[in-house]
């Protein structure tokens, strides 16, 4: 495992100028568990570990599930709220170490007696496991010490929670185990008997290498154990259900998931309750469809669809407890071009005849945020869909809340944010994304609500509801109108990527891996910022269109917000070519001042001003002349302040002026080269400095790559290949000295001068004569 420290820097250098970064630089930084406490996380797909880092969740298999049961709560009849555990008990003996809960503890060595005084009819205690699950096997752990000893004659039932009566609490339960003989064992399994009509189907399967799946489960949600004769020191000190792993599809609205159906009974599919049904009635021209986002990408290892009856007598008629006939399918979260999301087949099922449960094995698992299924031609009764994940969750996005620079620094001002640094381990095939989205405003968004909880359109229609109707609203506070989008993942080369400076800022995270065995872990991510020169400033250049390799006069207009009291008072311009200072003007509110420093380079125009923009109404304005050879032409500008010299402030452009600093050639030119010349026409190397360098001039147009000039004699042969860069007035500068590749003046006459440029799309070449006499 290698462990990688990324940190993604704002602009710190500016070429040619050697700026550094201020020194009174801050940090936001989370490393421990509590930090994270305002992030939005998809319950149940993050682990955290002690240091403070954390790592997606890995979902296992071959779970016992009396374990979480008292994290599940269904309704009762009545509609009352009730959480798993301990169901109902019979008797318990007396003493502080012995309690119904201790069967469900996970350890062996507490346990439950019934009351040795209380009738034969009342040694019985039963486990509710919260939810209905698909038991493959049943477990009793008996003590076998001084007052606790194992049960010798017991039943046990079970009970997959479906009603017999609306209005009662009574469940039709089943013999499923118990003793034969007297017992004289500790640690007793029952392997479950397969309930009939199962279809099961194997996908992904390796053909190569064979494998074997256990496939057989009772549906259950109530276990019972009723103890048949009275021994002394009876006691039980764990009872188990293990089933095949833990059912993310319960879990889905609650981490930001979702289903959707005509029906609108799609949540009884994934509510773990029996007494809730999703009916089905499909046909070819009509199908009956729904979509689940799980809301976490996970690898699944099985899929369970059951039907409504499994267990017991058919209360709703046999026609209604099948599922057949049916496509099912699954997304990753990708995206068609149409922008819809992209399925792929899982299973086409055409099987007429009835089956009451539908289970399908990876074989492979796969990795899966969206399930859905299409039924053309069935009717049926579905209970519960249950989707089995293994190894860690494939993809976890967590988001931030509003990260407030301003109130951490204790100014409450905006922030010119440098760079989002992470400290993270990377398996093989796993990978950390970061994303970034930043504003200065946030506002407040009510919601309306009913009475019964559901939602209202908003305060218009919350007034028209019948005040006896009305329920309560929340507040939240969100994003204002000038946020931006959330900006591509960081890498580490990049530089800060969202709009800059602003005061508050929000981070998202994707966690995400190619294989269920590994993921990666997170252990720190900050951010480093410095005070703004100013809480924005735009500007845009005109005219937006200029002949390539001919000087143009061009205005830039800048102009700063000052919401926040701030100044600036120096400038500077990215430029394609040294500026001519004779035709430059300056204006601050449409007065022409004086500079009091001005330089110019090759590359970069920078402008004192004589006194400090203040103001909004300043809008500054520079008139400077210079030319293009790239399509576009980026004309970057920066704002400082004289009492901070090395913090400079990059100049946006208006959100509704996209492109506003740049510069496009009129028709895009076919030509890579021009304007080759050759001055003088010969070169007279004699020492006299007249005529001792021929100079080779040319533009290039729209590329980067660096041309080669060359020196060939008149049958091909090259003679030299000599070199230069690009001058400050655009044009390439090469010179040649007459001299051949061994460093010896070449043999007067005439040459060939020969400019070639080269690119993915195309190449080029110019040639001029050149002469060389002495």
């Amino acid at each position: 495992m290698k462990q990688i420290k990324f940190c993604i820097a704002a602009l710190v250098l500016l070429a040619g100028f050697g700026f550094v970064r201020a020194q009174e630089t801050q940090v936001y930084q989370l490393n421990q568990k509590a930090q994270w406490g305002n992030w939005k996380i998809p319950p149940g797909t993050i682990q955290f570990n002690p240091d403070g880092s954390f790592t997606p969740v890995k979902f296992e298999t071959n779970i016992n599930a009396a374990l979480s049961a008292e994290r599940f709560t269904h309704k009762l009849a009545g509609n009352k709220d009730t959480q798993g555990g301990i169901w109902r008990v019979g008797s318990t003996a007396a003493g502080s170490r012995i309690r119904a809960e201790n069967i469900m503890d996970g350890d062996p060595q507490t346990y439950w007696k019934p009351d040795p005084n209380a009738d034969l009819k009342d040694w019985w205690i039963e486990l509710d496991l919260g939810r209905v699950v698909p038991v493959t096997k049943l477990r009793l752990i008996f003590p076998d010490t001084t007052g606790a000893r194992p049960l010798r004659e017991f039943r046990i039932m079970g009970s997959d929670g479906e009603r017999r009566s609306f209005q009662h609490d009574l469940f039709f339960y089943e013999i499923i185990g118990g003793t034969t003989r007297y017992n004289d064992q500790n640690d007793i399994e029952y392997q479950l008997a397969p309930i009939p009509d199962i279809g099961t189907q194997v996908l992904f399967e390796n053909l190569e290498e064979p494998q074997t799946f256990a496939t057989t489960y009772r549906t259950l949600q109530y276990i019972r154990v009723r103890i048949d004769s009275k021994t002394e020191d009876a006691a039980l000190a764990e009872l188990e259900a293990h089933t095949f792993g833990y059912n993310v599809a319960p879990g889905s609205l609650e981490r930001g998931g979702s289903i959707l159906d005509k029906t609108g009974r799609g949540t009884d599919l994934i509510d773990g309750d029996f007494n809730t049904s999703w009916s089905v009635h499909g046909n070819a021209e009509d199908p009956t469809i729904w979509i689940l986002d799980l809301g976490a990408f996970v690898w699944v290892d099985r899929i369970l669809q059951l039907g409504a009856q499994t267990t017991g007598q058919d209360t709703k008629g046999s026609s209604f407890s099948r599922v057949n006939d049916h496509r099912l399918l699954s997304s990753d979260g990708s995206l068609t071009l149409t922008g819809n999301l992209d399925f792929e087949l899982l299973h086409d099922d055409n099987d007429k005849s009835s089956k009451t449960d539908f289970q399908y094995i990876m074989g492979r698992p796969q990795a899966i945020r969206y399930l859905a299924a299409i039924y053309a031609g069935a009717n049926g009764n579905m209970a519960e869909l249950m989707i089995i994940p293994t190894g860690h969750a494939a993809g976890v996005e967590l988001e931030s809340d509003f990260i407030d620079l301003g109130n951490f620094s204790g100014d409450n001002r905006a922030k010119r944010i440098q760079g989002i640094f992470w400290d993270a381990d990377l398996p093989a095939d796993t990978r950390i994304e970061v994303s970034t989205r930043t504003g200065h405003q946030l506002t407040e968004k009510v919601d309306y609500f009913k009475l019964d909880g559901s939602p209202l359109a908003g305060k218009a229609e919350y007034e028209a509801t019948n005040k006896y109707l009305r329920g309560e609203t929340d507040t939240l506070i969100v994003a204002g109108n000038d946020w931006s989008a959330w900006s591509s993942p960081y890498s580490d080369r990049d530089q800060f990527l969202s709009p800059n400076p602003r005061r508050y800022l929000q981070i998202k995270l994707i966690l995400s891996s190619d294989r269920p065995e590994v993921a990666p872990t997170l252990r720190s991510l900050g951010v480093d910022f410095t005070d703004a020169v100013i809480r924005e400033v735009e500007g845009t250049i005109s005219p937006r269109v200029a002949t390539p390799g001919v000087p143009h006069t061009f205005t830039y207009k800048l102009w700063g917000d000052f919401a926040e009291p701030t100044t600036f008072d120096r400038l500077l311009f990215e430029t394609p070519s040294r500026v001519n200072l004779d035709s430059l003007e300056v204006r601050v509110g449409g007065n022409l001042i004086e500079p009091s420093w001005v330089n110019s380079t090759a590359d970069s125009l920078v402008i004192h001003l004589p006194e400090p923009v203040a103001q909004a109404q300043d809008t500054v304005a520079v008139q400077l002349r210079a030319q293009i050879d790239q399509n576009p032409t980026l004309f970057n500008a920066f704002v400082a302040q004289s009492a901070r010299p090395e913090l400079w402030q990059q100049v946006t452009q208006p959100k509704d002026v996209p492109r506003a600093m740049a510069v496009f050639f009129p028709v895009v030119p076919r030509d890579l080269l021009s304007n080759l010349s050759v001055q003088p026409h010969i070169a007279t190397p004699n020492g006299d400095g007249i005529g001792d360098w021929a100079e080779i001039r040319f533009q290039v147009f729209n590329v980067d790559s660096k041309p080669e000039v060359g020196i060939y004699s008149l049958d091909g042969q090259l003679v030299r290949q000599i070199s230069g860069s690009r001058g400050a007035d655009g044009f390439h500068l090469y010179t040649w000295s007459g001299k051949d590749r061994s460093g010896h003046l070449a043999t007067p006459g005439l040459y060939l001068c020969r400019v070639r440029l080269e690119t993915q799309a195309k190449e080029q070449q110019l040639t001029k004569t050149i002469g060389l006499a002495y």
